[in-house]
């Protein structure tokens, strides 16, 4: 009796479950359920088209002909809520540079040291917030 087996790569000990899950599940697609998924990100991810329409790759699901494994449903869902989630973080993390860094006046050092961040992200954040500040005051 052959048993098959699958092995992911050494993943960060922080990884969010989702992405885990996410992982998990496209590793026990069918070749041919993993290649309909990378060819819609291939297609979509790598344009200059802008924002991806969130019911693009459902459509390409329904259109597509191929019986769905039920994981594929569920990749297509936990996509879904992991983009939401790096969303709200990419917001938080915005709103939290804005207020400490423009409000209250902190350095980007003292921000990545109070709130254990990377300070290559502060830095973005704040450079925007003072590029935009300087804008609007010529304006």
């Amino acid at each position: 009796m052959k048993t098959e087996y699958i092995q992911l790569p050494p993943l960060p000990s922080d990884v969010p479950p989702i992405f885990v899950q996410m992982i998990w599940l496209y590793a026990r697609m069918p070749g041919q359920e993993q290649e309909l998924l990378l060819k819609f990100m291939e297609e979509n991810l790598n344009k200059d088209a802008g924002r991806l329409d969130e019911t693009k790759f459902s459509k390409i699901l329904d259109d597509s002909g191929v019986e769905l494994n039920p994981n594929v449903i569920e990749y297509n869902d936990l996509m879904g809520k992991m983009i939401g989630g790096l969303i709200v973080q990419a917001c938080e993390l915005a709103s939290l540079v804005y207020q400490s860094h423009c409000i209250e006046g902190k350095s980007v050092e003292e921000i990545e040291k109070e709130f254990d961040l990377e300070e290559k992200l502060i830095r973005l954040i704040a450079e925007y917030y003072d590029k935009r500040s300087k804008q609007d005051e010529v304006d």
